[in-house]
This record gives C-alpha cells, sequence and structure tokens, in this order.
C-alpha cells in the first residue's frame, strides 16, 4: 500500500512537471514569436509584412495539413509500443523526409498560379522556401518519438530551438542592416535546418533501418494511424489557414499586413490549450479503459477553461498599447480585427483539446466533421464579409467558424460519450473534488509524519 502510494505520487509530480515544462517553451515560443512579429513589422512596414505573411503561408499550411499527422502517429504508436522505439524513430524519421521532398516538387510549379496576378514578384523566394517542407516534415516527425516517450524535458527543449535560432537570425540581419524579405525568410528555413539536424544526430544510428522486414512493419503501423489522424488533422489547419488565400485575393499587401498583426496577438494566447494538447494526448491514448480517457477529457477541458479566459482578457486589455507602441502607429488598423480574433483563438485552443483527446480514443471522424463544418462556415462567410467589412469581416467568419466547431464537439461527446452537459463547462463540483483529492494526497503524508 505505501509503496503505491508513492508510486502514485511520483506519477503525479512527473506529471505536473510534465505540464510545467510544456507551459514553459510554449509560452517561451509564443512570446519569441510576438518578438520577431514586432521585429519583422517594424523592418518591414506593412507592404513588406504582408509580402513575410504570404511566403510563409502556404509552407505552414503544409507542414500542418500535408505532413499526414505523422507526428500525433509515431506518438501513439511510441505510447502503445515503447519496445519498438528504435525501428520507429527510423520509419518516423523517412517518411517524413520522402514526405516533404515529394509535396515540395509538387508544389515547385504551381506557386505562381498559387500566389495569384498580384504576386509575381514572390514566387521566387516562395519556391526556395518549400525546402521548408522536407526539414520540417523530418523534424517534426522525431520530436512526435519524444513526445510518445513522455520524454517531456528534451522534447521541449528541442522544440524551442527553431525560434531561438530564428530570432537571433533577425536580430543578427537587423544588426547587418541588411534585413528585408528575402533574408528574412532564409533565415527562418537556416533556423529550421539547424534545429532538425541536432534532434537527427541525437538519434544517430536509430535513424538506420538495420532490419527491412520490421522497418517496413513499422512504415506501416505509422502510415495507418496517420491516415486515421489526418483528416481530423487536415480539416483544423485548412480552417485554421483558409482565411489567407481569401486575404491574398482580395485585399492590399497593407490589409494583409494589419490582419497578420491582429492574428499573431490573438494567438498569444493558445499556448494554455496547446500545452493541454501536447501533454495530455500520449497519456489519453495509453488508457485502455474508455471512461477512463473521457473522465480526462472532460477534466482538462474544464481546466483549460479559466485559464483560456483569462488570459484572452488580459491580452484584450494590452492590445491597443502592444500594437500602437511595438508593432507602431501605422498598424492601428488592426486593432478592431484582433479584438475579434482574440475570442475566436480561444474558442480554438478549447476545440484542440476536445479534438485531440477524442484523436487518442481512436474517434476520427468528430474532428473532422466539425472542422469541415467550420470550414464551410468560413468559406461563406469569409467571400461574404470581407467584400463587406474588410480584414474585419474576415476576422467575424473565423469567429463563426470556431463557434460551428465546438458546438459539434460538444454535441458529439454528449449523444455517442454520454457525457453530462453540465460535465463540460467551468471548475464543476467533479474538478473541485479532483482538485481537492489532490491537494490530500499531498497534504496528508506529512500530517501523518
Amino acid at each position: 500500500m505505501v509503496v503505491r502510494q508513492k508510486r502514485s505520487k511520483r506519477k503525479q509530480q512527473s506529471d505536473i512537471l510534465d505540464y510545467a515544462l510544456t507551459f514553459l517553451s510554449t509560452g517561451l515560443i509564443q512570446g519569441i514569436g510576438i518578438v520577431t512579429g514586432v521585429l519583422t513589422a517594424r523592418l518591414l512596414g506593412p507592404a513588406g509584412k504582408g509580402d513575410l505573411a504570404t511566403v510563409f503561408w502556404l509552407p505552414g499550411l503544409m507542414t500542418a495539413a500535408g505532413i499526414l499527422a505523422l507526428p500525433q502517429a509515431v506518438a501513439f504508436e511510441v505510447s502503445r509500443h515503447p519496445e519498438h522505439d528504435a525501428m520507429l524513430t527510423a520509419a518516423g524519421f523517412w517518411l517524413g523526409l520522402i514526405l516533404g521532398m515529394i509535396e515540395a516538387a509538387i508544389l515547385y510549379p504551381v506557386i505562381p498560379y498559387i500566389l495569384g496576378p498580384n504576386k509575381q514578384y514572390l514566387v521566387s523566394i516562395s519556391r526556395w522556401f518549400l525546402l521548408y517542407l522536407p526539414i520540417a516534415f523530418s523534424g517534426l516527425t522525431l520530436l512526435g518519438i519524444d513526445q510518445g516517450r513522455q520524454a517531456f524535458g528534451r522534447y521541449n527543449l528541442l522544440r524551442l530551438l527553431p525560434a531561438v535560432f530564428y530570432i537571433v537570425g533577425i536580430l543578427l540581419l537587423w544588426w547587418l542592416q541588411e534585413a528585408n524579405v528575402i533574408t528574412i525568410v532564409l533565415s527562418n528555413l537556416l533556423a529550421q535546418l539547424v534545429a532538425s539536424w541536432i534532434r537527427a544526430s541525437i538519434a544517430g544510428k536509430k535513424l538506420l533501418p538495420y532490419s527491412a522486414p520490421l522497418w517496413v512493419e513499422a512504415g506501416k503501423r505509422v502510415l495507418k494511424r496517420g491516415v486515421m489522424f489526418h483528416l481530423p488533422t487536415l480539416a483544423s489547419v485548412i480552417l485554421m489557414r483558409a482565411d489567407m488565400p481569401i486575404l491574398i485575393r482580395m485585399v492590399s499587401a497593407e490589409e494583409i499586413g494589419y490582419y497578420s498583426v491582429a492574428m499573431s496577438i490573438a494567438m498569444g494566447q493558445i499556448g494554455i490549450a496547446t500545452s493541454l494538447v501536447l501533454v495530455n494526448f500520449p497519456k489519453v491514448a495509453s488508457h485502455t479503459s474508455s471512461q477512463a480517457a473521457v473522465n480526462v477529457l472532460l477534466r482538462q477541458f474544464r481546466l483549460a477553461q479559466p485559464g483560456v479566459v483569462g488570459m484572452a482578457l488580459t491580452i484584450a486589455l494590452v492590445t491597443p498599447w502592444v500594437i500602437r507602441y511595438f508593432f507602431g502607429a501605422a498598424f492601428l488598423p488592426a486593432i478592431l480585427p484582433a479584438y475579434i480574433l482574440i475570442v475566436a483563438l480561444g474558442l480554438r485552443g478549447l476545440n484542440q483539446i476536445l479534438d485531440n483527446g477524442l484523436r487518442g480514443m481512436g474517434y476520427g471522424v468528430p474532428g473532422t466533421i466539425a472542422n469541415m463544418t467550420g470550414l464551410v462556415i468560413l468559406a461563406i462567410g469569409g467571400f461574404v464579409l470581407t467584400r463587406w467589412y474588410g480584414i474585419t469581416g474576415m476576422a467575424i467568419a473565423v469567429l463563426l467558424a470556431q463557434i460551428a466547431v465546438l458546438g459539434t464537439l460538444v454535441l458529439f461527446c454528449h449523444e455517442k460519450l454520454f457525457a453530462e452537459w453540465g460535465s463540460f463547462w467551468g471548475i464543476n463540483r467533479r474538478t473541485l473534488y479532483f482538485l481537492i483529492s489532490k491537494l490530500r494526497s499531498e497534504v496528508s503524508p506529512n500530517a501523518k509524519r
């Protein structure tokens, strides 16, 4: 009994450390993202900022949507089958590298058509930036191995490196007075290359598929699991990125620059939900009892809500000050879209907790349906509202889409998993009992002594 209590306490402490490290690294990444956003806005101005967002848009979309959910697939497989770690590492790395090369080759000739007639001067640098795909795919899949192992110390350190290298590159370009769209894009590419090389160096000989039959078997398992997770992931990413192609076609580079600033500010709050998703996914996936997995998922969903609301309010309060004094007075038109996107991104964070938790339980269809519903609303609302209200209309369309996603996921959990309506919202009685029991488990051993 005493041994079991000690093991339970060690596990609780380990879980707390995992969440703390992930919150910290996510916060640092978000903070660096804000700083790089401010720096690029100051160095490039509204038009240059819009061009930079245009170049980054497609590879960013493909990194999330075209990777076939390989990082999440290897994380799932390693959490279930840690004894196959070496084979899964090799299979994941090479599948990611090959897939990225194939997608870059396919996109290369169609870049001019994607950018449209008004952005042809960005074709050359956009084609160079396609190298980002094989580099990022292989590196992110290796990070998925660390996530599946629940080795969150190394995982969080390594996922922080690209952001650190990128901001160092921007500061160096600023010092050299060589900052422009092309040099900043190449700096981002180099940052990802160095970070992925470090992760691959750590893996070392594990990247070599020394047993062909075992490697093929591991590759099949990863691909099968990746395809299962791919549709909800793809739908979610397309929903999040579908605003840019509409804006590229309908508004000016300056307005895209305003919108990108508003979005970067709104994104500052999603660290809480992202951290819960990253840590919780392998923990939910390792549960064999569906009821236990549902309880864990709903508890995390409730616990995230006060943090998301508090962070959203904080960011909303400082938004005018941040835009005026950090990005510059030229970006003041971004204030109203930023307010709307702050609410929309808060809802998206909660949606991600439900969607990824359901994926960890083996349910891929609900997330697909929910995000496709949101995509339809965004596409229709985006074209109509952007024509009427510009980038503010697009922000409203994003908000309506996220409301639809949340409603669909909650309805599935209620109807199919028999979750009570009251179990979704706030810190309710069950959550309080859980927190009290955790506190008692920490305090009672000291009291006995």
